[in-house]
This record gives structure tokens, sequence and C-alpha cells, in this order.
């Protein structure tokens, strides 16, 4: 059921900060340096996620030129979920060891890694260079301004996650127009360090203006980060991990392939339908996270996985021209685009809307949703052969050239993904209380 949200007018927890002091700090969801942060986030996650989010740009690249298309295609692709899964697993851990600014070591870590791929021949020095650098240096610069978004967003939460989450998209839009330009004009050396120098300015620029509104922890005396093991381990958490990661397996499998499918259709500039998903993901981000605000974020959670899969099966299945796999795209990126937008709210549903320990349970999502985008992209790599047949299954014309085995994948997990939310409901009307409710 679609029950509205019951506001809490607690802010973020004081036990690690000075009670006097806490009357001189900036004021939460308003003023400028809020919406200061909330602005350099949304960069930050235009610079270092909206990559991932366009690697079937490269994919596509790579998998039709030389020297890399002598690679098969699931190395290619472990280029792509190697930055990916790092950014997103490895939140939960660095999380603790770094709660201070991002400092910019942490961009000259992307930066080395970028320009070093551009110097080599090899898929596994990609690997390294494309996927593993970059995606850690994204995860060390974007995880310690999640903790401070929590920290100036209360009420305001599902929104700001929301318009921060959109810059991934809006790379997503860019970029892979950008990259695919760029790689037709130049090739991936100079490519990749145009786009290394175009970061590194705007980089800058976004972390200098990024900021917390409290003091690091390591600064306060005898501070630590509140954890609670009960909302970690209860199953309205554990559901909503489950529900995100088989979500992320069913979602990043379409961002790689997307490009590959629509060239093998004949469209001239595949990359445009990538474009489309990553353009409807941004008012999907805006829209989720700003329901999650009103309505219950948990059964949001479920419409949007449901939604997404009753589409796929169709939609996808029969997308056999340019209009069709548009079509696609873009409802795609507006029904399941926004789902890590409501996460936040969905953590604030299962336990207080302390940031630390909403901080806790989010980064705790990024890890499920980096399993899945794992294993999504690489077991549907493994049974998407693309065909040079215009055939679908069974000589049918669902799956054209080979994608009905994908197309099946994508929308099985999305319609298992949906009932894995409503979980958290299902716990709660068991009797098994929340952290919230035990305060």
């Amino acid at each position: 059921m679609l029950s509205r949200t019951v506001a809490v007018k607690k802010e973020v927890s004081t036990e690690s900060f000075p009670v006097q002091d806490y009357k001189s700090l900036p004021p939460v969801d308003r003023g400028i340096e809020a919406w200061t942060c909330c602005i350099s986030a949304f960069f930050i996650e235009f610079l270092f996620w909206g990559p991932q989010s366009s690697f079937g740009t490269f994919q596509s690249y790579y998998g039709a030129n030389p020297p890399f298309n002598r690679s098969t295609g699931t190395d290619i692709t472990l280029i792509g979920t190697a930055g990916l899964a790092l950014e997103y697993a490895a939140g939960i851990v660095l999380m603790f060891a770094f709660q201070k600014r991002p400092q910019y070591f942490k961009l000259l870590m992307w930066l080395a890694g970028i320009v070093g791929a551009s110097f080599t021949t090899k898929v596994w020095v990609l690997i390294i260079c494309q996927g593993v650098l970059p995606g850690l240096a994204a995860a060390l610069i974007s995880f310690p301004v999640y903790i401070w978004m929590t920290q100036w967003f209360v009420e305001r939460r599902g929104l700001a996650s929301g318009i921060m989450i959109a810059g991934a998209s809006l790379g997503g839009v860019c970029l892979p127009l950008i990259l695919s330009s760029l790689l037709g004009r130049f090739g991936v050396p100079w490519t990749m360090r145009i786009w290394a120098s175009i970061t590194l300015v705007i980089g800058t620029l976004a972390i200098y203006f990024s900021n917390p509104r409290l003091p690091p922890v390591s600064d306060t005396p005898g501070a630590k980060l509140v954890f609670s093991l009960r909302s970690f381990m209860s199953i309205q958490f554990l559901s909503i991990a489950l529900a995100s990661c088989i979500q992320a397996a069913a979602y990043f499998p379409v961002t790689v392939f997307l490009p590959t499918q629509a060239s093998k259709l004949g469209i001239s500039n595949p990359n445009i339908v990538l474009s489309a998903l990553n353009l409807a993901s941004i008012p999907s981000r805006l829209a989720w996270g700003f329901a999650s605000d009103r309505f219950s974020a948990i059964t949001l959670l479920s419409i949007s996985s449901a939604s997404s899969g009753v589409l796929a099966f169709p939609l996808y299945g029969f997308g056999n021209g340019f209009g069709a796999l548009l079509s696609f795209a873009l409802l795609f990126g507006l029904l399941a685009g926004g789902y890590s937008s409501m996460w936040a709210q969905a953590c604030c549903s299962i336990t207080s809307k302390d940031s630390g320990q909403v901080t806790v349970l989010y980064s705790a999502l990024f890890l499920a949703r980096g399993t899945g985008c794992i294993v999504g992209p690489i077991v549907a790599s493994v049974l998407y052969h693309p065909s040079t047949v215009r055939e679908g299954i069974n000589g049918s014309a669902y799956g054209l050239f080979g994608s009905g085995p994908l197309i099946i994948l994508v929308g099985s997990l999305m319609i298992v993904s949906a009932p894995l939310s409503l979980l958290a409901h299902w716990g709660s009307s068991r009797g098994v209380k929340t952290s919230r409710q035990l305060e």
C-alpha cells in the first residue's frame, strides 16, 4: 500500500558533536551551503559515475575494432563491470577508513588510470587502468560526499538524492555521444587523454566546493560512527538489499549491450539509444526521489521493478527497429533508472533519520548493487551471443540476432526483484520491529 511517510523532525546524531556548538551549524534542507554541496555532488556523479553508465560505447567500439576485437566479449565486459563493481562495493569498506574531505590524490588516481589506458593494446591492462583504478578512485571521492549529503538533508533527502545521482544520468547522456565521436575521430589513445583533461578541470572545482556540515568524526574527541547491527541484519533491510542486487543484475546488462543490439539492427549511431536510456533516467531519479519523500519508498521500489519487468518482455523482445528500441530505452530509463534515488528514504523507513545510521545502510545497499552489476553483465555475456542472422527465438521475430536469452534474463530478474522489496512490509506486519520503533 502506498501510504504517506511519517515526518520525523530529528536531524542528525549529536552524539559525536558538542551540543553547545550544534546551534552554530548551517541549517538542513535549505541554504546556500546545503545546495552548493548538492550541486557539487551532482557534478561528481556526472564525472565519476557517468562514464560507467557509458561503457556500452567502449564495449561496442572494442568489440568491432583492432586490437581489442581479438579478445572475447566476456573479457571486454570485465573492463566496465570491474570499475562499476568497485564504485558500488568499495564504499561500505572505505567509508570507515576515509571519513574526511576527499583529497586530490584520489582524483589523480582516476586520471592516472585513464591516461595509462591510452598507452595500452592489452585488454587486461584496460581492466586495471580503465576499470579498477578509476572505480576505486571514484568510490574514494564520492562516498564521503554521500555521507555529507545525509548531514545536509533530512526531510528533502529523497529529492536531494535524486538530484545528486541525476548527474550520473546526465553523464550517461552526454558521454556516449562525446566519446563515440572522439573514438571515431581520434581513436582510443587521444580519446582517453582528452577525457582525462576535461575531468581534471571540472573535478577539481567539484571537489573544492563539496563540504561536510559536521566536523569529521575523527576531529571530535571520543567520537564514533554510530552503527546498529539490529538495523543491518533486520529482515526489512536484507530484503531491500537482495531486491537491489537482483534489480542491478537486470538493469546493467541493458546499459552494456544496448549499443551492440542497436548496431545489429542496422542503426547508424547505436549510442543514441543508450543516451536515450540515460536521458530518461534523469527525470526518473528526480521523480522517484521526490515521491519517496512523500510515500512509502519500499512500495515504490517494488513498483519500479515490477513495471520495468512487465515492460521488458514485450517491448524489448520485439524491439526490432530504431523506433521500438528507442521507445524501450526511454520507458525503461523512466521506470528503472531512478531506483537508487529511493534508497535514502527506504533506509529511513527501517531506522531513524540519524545520518550515521542511514549512511551505513545506504552504503551497504551500494555493496548489494555492486554485486548485481558484476554478476548481471557477466551472466548476460554468457547468454548473449550476437548473431549475424536476423532471427529470434525458434525462428520467431522475438529477440532478433541472438538477443532472446538476454531479454528473458532482464525481464525475469526485474519481476523477481519486485516482491522482495515488499518483504520489508511483511517483516513489520509479523512484528519484527525496526530500530525506529525501538527508540
